[in-house]
């Protein structure tokens, strides 16, 4: 199945605004891959997207020299992998979804972490979508489908990533082995907000309004993303949990949520909408 003629700046565009981070686009005769434009060739990683009958494939595929990455994303943190917990299971809430899970060759459940090694030696992700039908598609209906998949891949990948700024080394790897993964770049809160709305969708959820359906392809996957506690209320430890502390709101709902100090809670503001609507 040939792919062409798709707009590839406006897939790295869109990535960039998703994750903060830019991406490089490479496409295939039947695949395009995605693979974050600062990790040094050789030694990062790149998801393909692969469309074969009547499904899609979104691969894991890590170069021939990133054993560093690899070992470090098994070292991740608990609040890492639940988040990729988190992230998977939004993904799979959708029944034609098929996740397969193999570290150094064995298989995993991608859904307990706590089972997982912490050596990594190599890893194979792979996520399956069934019951596409490809045939007349159009190049931004690729577009969408790279961003949109792909995206989900990413989110569960970037979440693992470990959070070392340029001057520190991980214990045990080369100096300098993961310099090139910044803290700036890799921001957390940007895979909280892709959890978010896996999770909670992109209506507002005040009063319902879908930039989608309003605006149409523009407007797709456009919406805020609140905090249920207050920022300034969240200590320094604090491990946001994108199911229970984020959720999706239009600019006016989130306006308005913050017109008070301490904010007004969701059902608050919905009493407050169906008050005046009377």
């Amino acid at each position: 199945m040939m792919v062409t003629s798709i707009d590839k700046s406006h897939i790295q565009l869109s990535l960039n605004e998703l994750f903060g981070i830019d991406f490089v686009v490479n496409e295939g005769k039947n695949y395009i891959d995605l693979r974050p434009a600062d990790l040094t060739l050789g030694e990062g990683f790149a998801i393909r997207i692969s469309f074969s009958w009547r499904s899609l494939i979104c691969d894991f595929i890590p170069d021939n020299y990133a054993a560093a990455l690899l070992n470090a994303m098994g070292s991740s943190t608990d609040n890492q992998k639940e988040l990729f917990r988190t992230l998977y299971s939004a993904v799979i809430q959708n029944s034609s979804i098929q996740i397969e899970m193999l570290i150094n060759r064995s298989s995993f459940d991608p859904g307990a972490p706590s089972d997982w090694p912490i050596i990594w030696r190599n890893v194979q992700l792979s996520m399956k979508v069934m019951s596409f039908v490809f045939e007349n598609m159009k190049p931004a209906d690729y577009e969408q489908i790279v961003m949109e998949w792909g995206g989900r891949m990413l989110s569960m990948i970037l979440s693992l990533i470990p959070m070392e700024t340029e001057e520190e080394d991980i214990d045990g790897f080369p100096e300098g082995a993961l310099s090139r993964i910044e803290v700036n770049k890799y921001e957390r809160n940007l895979i909280n907000r892709q959890a978010c709305l896996l999770i909670h969708g992109t209506d507002c959820k005040v009063c319902g309004f879908s930039f989608e359906s309003r605006y149409g392809f523009i407007g797709r996957g456009y919406i805020h993303v609140h905090h249920v506690t207050p920022l300034s209320k969240m200590g320094e430890n604090y491990k946001v949990n994108p199911s229970n502390d984020l959720i999706p709101v239009c600019p006016n709902c989130h306006a308005m949520l913050h017109k008070r100090n301490p904010p007004y809670t969701v059902e608050e503001l919905k009493l407050i909408i169906e008050k005046n609507a009377k």
